[in-house]
């Protein structure tokens, strides 16, 4: 759970860029992590704030609270925002985007995206690797995820065609009548009894027209 206590040990350290003692805390209280200060500022916002912060650090923090990596501080700023206006290392951005690839995607209050934001800034061609492959990672799981959602749809929807024509089937055979289907098998099953009542009608018209 997060905790707001004002510029905690973890906070001060953090902002006075104090890193073995911040990483000396962490180690003794891992939960240190998740303490606020001023402005929303999570220690993990500070450290993202100075370019060349210790990566072991950055690994520290993510370990003790990896939720951390998707809390927007008071300007609505996630930490990899900060790290690409700090033009932090590519080695750091990677450590980053690793804990969560879709922080590329996330806007700021401007509506700009991490990425747009680092192409805006000019950040090198190594840091702008590292977010074009988070990027492309984070496409492919959406696209995985839309093709299972497709297919656990189509494998549904089979299922209940296959469940609406047996119970037809168990309910003429029993002589019950089922309650109407609100499912659209429900309906096409609906749809063709009907024909079906009308073809034996119009024979059977016909035969008496014919006999007569």
């Amino acid at each position: 759970m997060d905790q707001s206590l004002g510029n905690s040990e973890a906070v001060r350290l953090a902002q006075a860029s104090d890193w073995k003692s911040l990483q000396r805390l962490l180690e003794r209280d891992p939960s240190m992590a998740k303490q606020r200060g001023d402005h929303g500022m999570l220690p993990i916002h500070w450290a993202c704030t100075v370019r060349r912060v210790p990566l072991s650090l950055v690994a520290k923090l993510l370990q003790a609270y990896p939720e951390g990596v998707q809390v927007k501080n008071g300007g609505q700023l996630l930490p990899l925002h900060i790290a690409i206006r700090a033009r932090v290392q590519a080695s750091c951005l990677r450590k980053l985007v690793r804990a969560y690839p879709e922080a590329v995607s996330e806007r700021t209050p401007d509506g700009i995206s991490a990425l747009k934001m680092a192409q805006d800034i000019g950040l090198d061609v190594d840091c702008l690797k590292v977010l074009y492959r988070a990027q492309e990672r984070t496409s492919l799981i959406q696209q995985h995820k839309g093709e299972h959602s497709s297919s656990c749809d189509r494998r549904n929807a089979e299922f209940e065609l296959k469940r609406g024509m047996s119970e037809q089937e168990e309910g003429e055979a029993f002589g019950i009548k089922r309650p109407k289907m609100k499912t659209w098998s429900g309906l096409m099953l609906l749809y063709r009894s009907l024909l079906w009542e009308i073809l034996i009608l119009a024979g059977s018209f016909m035969s008496v027209m014919m006999g007569s």
